[in-house]
């Protein structure tokens, strides 16, 4: 204070010097604490301020009061010692001391005493003020303070703050676990020298100027830092400006995140995610997923291959739109069970709908899976055309039975030949008959048949290449001269087989000259419509009865004195079966038989 007299708006900075009655005035408007007494410490005088700090009333008045009613003796002590001598020296004294009050209670006081001459006559001037209050909030601030700063030295983010050039001017210890720099290799510093080379452009750093120079401050910022070993560090970055009293803009506190952990694993998941991305569009399996009301959620582009959609085609459509509505039944049921018993479903077969239109055999493996991205209960499917492996379980089975046919035979007929041979054998040496030979002979030819008919089995049971264009006239020609029937051709067309397709034609053939009685064939080729051909062979024999039309393709089926094992047409059938095809049989005119072949057209 120093001897300085406030009143609201006006003051007095030198009051020694003023008239007794405009001192008093003066006071009297204060509102400081001013008072006035003699030398010998009685008081002369106190304004409305010093008699409300001292608990006083204006009954009290101030006649007979000394300076020693409001102080310790202790404090008067050092008083008379200290301040009113240096008075005397220096001209005034400022200080604090613990004062008392009319009622006895104590409070800390902000004194200041100076000389006042009147007159030619020496007075203490003083001015007190109750700091008990502004003490007690400088302690709170001092202990808030000390919060905070414990609190930042101890925080495990790095809390920082920095001036309008960047430059920072605080640093908690945390910087040294985030970046490997000390709080004093910080300090003084610019944020920027922790910079990656990267950032280190034009263009970021005005983007950093425009950013100190808008008082706006940042929220949730990533930043990236060079830490001091060299690696890059990530941080989620939060800063609000700093003002001073008037108003004006002085810098900006802080706080950052390390978040190079998270911001690592994202990267490699994102990673995963790029592999797992390539793995599924370059799979030939189709991988999707359905929630629990059987909605595609996601489709692999491998169901193009597969089905002719493209994913997007077929996302957000129920999978059961995608089955034949003769296994809906079976493919609900087992989903059903799955959702519930959350027990994975494999090897699903059914038949699912291609853009086209037909429908192709998938053999699909199901699952429940459970993540946040997708929700409780999703499904992810893995889906395969199982049409190859129907075809070849099909040929498997069809081998078995093939297996069995020859076994059969084996067993059954050959042992038959062989034991009325043995048989007829010890009867011709009894007997001598020549009828016995004939008969002999008949079972040697049957068995030469049986035979023959054991190679058409073979070219039927080990043909596994794949089906390829074959020339019709080509491949006749070529086992035209085994046989002394006239052969006519009239074929100029390609189709899908393989080499049982000869011995198919071979049986045929030899079918219509030892049971049919020809001696001419007529091969005819023509299509009917862009993906067939239809192969007739006609013969000029004596026929096939209606009656027995429709048994001739049946296993072991024989009719007449010339019936073979009954295998033979019925070998052929499926033959031309698994070339996907079909064969017929029906008068030939004039007369004889016509088989019809119909098998799929190449060219």
């Amino acid at each position: 204070m120093s001897g300085e007299i406030s009143m609201g708006a006006y003051s007095v900075d030198d009051p020694k010097d003023l008239p007794l009655g405009l001192f008093k005035s003066l006071a009297q408007h204060s509102i400081q604490g001013v008072g006035l007494a003699t030398p010998d410490r009685k008081v002369l005088f106190m304004n409305r301020r010093m008699m409300d700090i001292l608990g006083m009333t204006d009954q009290d008045g101030v006649r007979d009061i000394l300076y020693t009613d409001f102080f310790s003796e202790e404090v008067f002590a050092m008083l008379s010692s200290e301040v009113f001598p240096s008075i005397k020296r220096s001209g005034s004294w400022t200080g604090e001391v613990e004062a008392i009050r009319k009622d006895g209670s104590r409070f800390l006081a902000s004194m200041n005493v100076f000389p006042v001459e009147v007159d030619g006559s020496y007075f203490l001037g003083n001015i007190i003020e109750d700091i008990t209050e502004r003490r007690a909030e400088e302690a709170e601030i001092r202990q808030e303070r000390e919060y905070y700063r414990s609190f930042m030295e101890s925080v495990g983010d790095w809390v920082w703050e920095m001036d309008l050039e960047g430059i920072h001017t605080y640093s908690n210890p945390a910087v040294e676990e985030m970046l490997g720099y000390t709080p004093e290799e910080i300090i003084g510093r610019s944020t920027t020298f922790a910079w990656p080379e990267d950032k280190m452009t034009p263009r970021q750093l005005d983007g950093l100027s425009l950013s100190l120079a808008s008082g706006k401050g940042w929220k949730n910022f990533q930043g990236k830092f060079r830490h001091k070993d060299g690696h890059s560090v990530y941080v989620l970055s939060t800063a609000f400006p700093l003002y001073s009293t008037d108003g004006k803009l002085l810098g900006y506190r802080g706080i950052d995140h390390d978040i190079t952990e998270r911001v690592n694993t994202f990267k490699e998941l994102e990673s995963s995610r790029e592999k797992l991305n390539s793995i599924i569009t370059t799979v030939v399996d189709v991988i999707f997923t359905l929630d629990t009301n059987e909605t595609i959620t996601f489709m692999s582009p491998s169901i193009e291959r597969l089905l002719g959609y493209s994913a997007g085609d077929v996302i957000g459509r129920s999978i059961l739109d995608l089955v034949h509505p003769d296994d809906l039944d079976e493919i609900k049921g087992k989903m059903g069970e799955m959702i519930t018993t959350e027990k994975p479903l494999e090897g699903l077969k059914c038949r699912t709908l291609h853009k086209t239109g037909k429908w192709v055999w998938t053999r699909m493996n199901m699952s429940i899976f459970h993540d946040e991205e997708r929700g409780p209960g999703s499904i992810v499917a893995v889906a395969q055309d199982n049409t190859a492996r129907r075809r070849y379980e099909g040929r498997i089975h069809e081998l078995i039975e093939m297996l069995k046919l020859i076994n059969k035979i084996l067993r059954h007929d050959l042992t038959n030949n062989l034991f009325a041979l043995h048989s007829g054998l010890q009867i011709y040496r009894m007997s001598k008959d020549e009828r016995m030979l004939n008969s002999m002979e008949l079972k040697i030819e049957g068995s030469y048949r049986l035979i023959e008919q054991m190679r058409l089995f073979e070219s039927l049971v080990s043909s596994e290449e794949d089906l390829r264009p074959m020339d019709v006239r080509e491949a006749l020609e070529k086992i035209a001269s085994a046989f002394e029937a006239r052969l006519e051709i009239n074929c100029d067309c390609k189709v899908l087989a393989d080499d049982a397709f000869y011995s198919m034609m071979e049986n045929l053939f030899r079918n219509a000259i030892l049971h049919g009685g020809t001696d001419t064939i007529i091969v005819e080729c023509f299509s009917t419509d862009p993906d067939t051909v239809n192969i007739d062979v006609a013969d000029l024999g004596k026929g096939i009865p209606d009656g027995i039309k429709g048994m001739v393709f049946d296993e072991s089926f024989k009719a007449g004195n010339t019936g073979g094992t009954g295998m033979g047409l019925y070998i052929v059938k499926k033959i031309v079966e698994r070339y996907g095809g079909s064969i017929t049989v029906m008068d030939n005119e004039p007369k004889g038989a016509r088989f019809r072949l119909t098998l799929q057209k190449v060219g």
